[in-house]
């Protein structure tokens, strides 16, 4: 059931990672326009670690194992970037159907941010992307461990 880190794919755990994020996504964004809500300033991080959860329980089924540090880095480095260009994806989808245009002025407005400076929108999407990638990395080993736990238990 193991198998070495050079031969291990994260190919599958990406594709389920994906698959997870997009559903959190759009269960949040339902819910939030549905029942009129603001969006918690940690939903992005709630989202986060809620997708990564069903993606280490795969690797951690398939391999028998938690990942190596090189394959967090690959791992983390890919949601990091999955992660910001759904959520600018969702973003612009939502300023387009809310103001029925798309424009740095209408992101900002639709978001309440009032009139921001281009260098500050790309010092947020670093920061984000910086984000994602250390809760990633450091969520790799113990829901992974939590994962294999888990696993042993079944058998």
């Amino acid at each position: 059931m193991s198998s070495s880190p050079v031969q291990t794919s994260l190919t599958p755990t990406l594709i389920r990672f994906i698959l997870a994020f997009i559903l959190c996504v759009i269960v949040v964004q339902v819910a939030i326009v549905l029942l009129n809500l603001k969006m918690p300033s940690a939903m992005g991080i709630i989202t986060l670690v809620a997708a990564l959860a069903p993606a280490f329980d795969l690797f951690a089924r398939t391999t028998g194992r938690v990942m190596t540090s090189g394959e967090k880095v690959r791992f983390s480095l890919s949601v990091a970037i999955i992660t910001l260009v759904i959520n600018i994806a969702t973003l612009l989808v939502f300023t387009y159907l809310a103001m029925g245009s798309i424009s740095l002025a209408n992101i900002t407005s639709y978001l309440g941010l009032g009139q921001i400076d281009p260098f500050f929108v790309t010092l947020l999407v670093g920061l984000g992307l910086v984000i994602a990638f250390v809760i990633t990395y450091f969520s790799a080993g113990f829901m992974g461990r939590g994962a294999l736990k888990r696993l042993a238990k079944a058998k």
